[in-house]
């Protein structure tokens, strides 16, 4: 049997195969590389038809995240480029949020996500969708109630040290009714830990972590920033009267606006009847 000279190149199966050792060089993946990867892998998971390539294509994309982080040049992308992720920055450019859902079996969805640091902190965000959580409750990355976050607010309180960040997000996981959110993320990296919830919302004397509405999946709701105003508004939501001990099945809204207002380092609710968004 006859040998090729050790010059780089090989004859396999007939084919030619030329090599960068011939030239004495290693191709390496760049961090744009991965990154063009993750945008294919993203339009796969939110448009193909297959849930197994769906599943698929979510999981690389997620290894993709790891690996791109790990090179330490991942901070300057243009992670808004990536269709069908959500991409929020800090006010204080600290921190990147990323999240998605992906459609699975049944019209349902799960939600994923990352918190992403400047300085390279990667904190994968857990959806524990089989778990109840309660707007009182504190929770952790490991533990996150789950949306697509939309819009994060201009504003930065600390709560027990740590700088927590209000972002307002959707949820559709269910096949009959949906959320819209808003969860504070307060990194930790002393405990390597992202804080999701913290008591900085007053609600008729009551200290909530989370403010969450529920409403079928054949209505609209609002809920958005107002920033000449500082306050997130929202509408206000009735019993339509088919079921009123079902709140997620049966409030719709009733045209009139109630508000979360930013004042004195927190959110407190109030009815603001006469308010109207400006366009």
């Amino acid at each position: 049997m006859n040998h090729c000279p050790k010059i780089g190149i090989f004859l396999t199966c007939g084919l030619w195969l030329v090599t960068s050792m011939a030239l004495g060089q290693v191709v390496q993946e760049t961090p744009l590389d991965i990154f063009n990867s993750m945008k294919l892998k993203a339009k796969v998971f939110a448009e193909d038809s297959s849930v197994a390539k769906r599943r698929t294509a979510n999981h690389r994309f997620v290894q993709d995240i790891v690996r791109l982080v790990k090179t330490g040049n991942s901070w300057g992308l243009a992670w808004s480029e990536l269709p069908s992720v959500s991409t929020l920055t800090t006010p204080d450019q600290k921190w990147r949020i990323l999240t998605w859902s992906v459609l699975l079996e049944q019209n349902a969805r799960r939600h994923y996500g990352c918190v992403l640091g400047q300085t390279g902190k990667f904190y994968p965000l857990i959806d524990q969708m089989a778990n109840r959580f309660e707007n009182e409750d504190v929770f952790d990355n490991r533990h996150w109630p789950g949306a697509v976050y939309f819009q994060i607010l201009p504003i930065t309180p600390a709560y027990n040290g740590k700088v927590c960040y209000a972002v307002l997000g959707y949820d559709a996981r269910e096949p009959f009714t949906q959320r819209k959110v808003l969860d504070w993320l307060c990194p930790d990296p002393g405990s390597e830990l992202v804080h999701v919830g913290a008591p900085l919302i007053d609600y008729e004397g009551r200290s909530l972590s989370r403010w969450q509405l529920q409403y079928p999946r054949d209505v609209q709701v609002q809920m958005q920033w107002d920033k000449d105003r500082s306050l997130v508004y929202f509408d206000h939501l009735i019993s339509r009267g088919s079921d009123p001990s079902s709140e997620g099945f049966d409030f719709i809204p009733d045209g009139s606006f109630d508000a979360l207002v930013w004042r004195n380092g927190r959110l407190i609710f109030e009815e603001i009847p006469n308010y109207q968004p400006l366009k």
